[in-house]
């Protein structure tokens, strides 16, 4: 919670005072000492990094990062292509592309079955064709199962709770949206 806190200080304010620049400098140095500090913590037995792709509103391709047995990182980065269609003044097409960064504690373990909490967060950039490029920051929380299917191969899906901000309100105002994503894939490596 206090990393989500933090991270999610460092990207409110839209300024390039002093004080922004700290704030951006403390939520990079405590995300280091973070995945410091989970790189100690004791490997787990089976398959510790894996490739994950999931598909929901958007395309998401990353890692899963097994530093313990009870918490994983999730780095990915995200990509979608929007065409909306209006009856008398044509087309509009939009590509939304992103990074984002999860935090999963596991909250229990039965045989193939995993369930996990998550915090995390990211950054969104919108790029609506003819109109300027706008970023936009989120934050989430989520619930999630990973089902092993093979020694190498688990499937997940997710629930949430995520909060969107971006600096055009006309084009993505700031709101709260629930999240899901229905199935996504992790191949671990070794």
């Amino acid at each position: 919670a206090l990393f989500l806190a933090t991270i999610t200080s460092a990207f409110i304010s839209t300024g390039n005072s002093l004080e922004d620049s700290m704030n951006v400098s403390r939520s990079i140095l405590f995300a280091a000492t973070l995945l410091s500090i989970a790189s100690r913590l004791p490997a787990q037995d089976e398959g510790t990094i894996g490739i994950n792709l999931s598909v929901t509103g958007s395309t998401s391709l990353g890692v899963t990062w097994l530093t313990s047995p009870g918490f994983a990182i999730r780095p990915s980065v995200n990509y979608d292509w929007i065409k909306t269609s209006f009856p008398f003044a044509g087309s509009d097409e939009t590509a939304v592309y992103g990074v984002d960064l999860d935090l999963l504690f596991r909250v229990s373990h039965a045989g193939r079955v995993t369930t996990y909490l998550g915090l995390g967060g990211g950054l969104v950039y919108y790029n609506p064709g003819a109109e300027p490029v706008s970023k936009g920051w989120l934050a989430r929380t989520l619930l999630g199962v990973r089902v092993k299917v093979l020694d190498r191969v688990a499937l997940f899906g997710e629930l949430g709770l995520e909060y969107q901000s971006s600096d055009d309100q006309a084009f993505v105002p700031d709101r709260f949206t629930t999240t899901t994503a229905p199935i996504g894939v992790v191949v671990f490596l070794k």
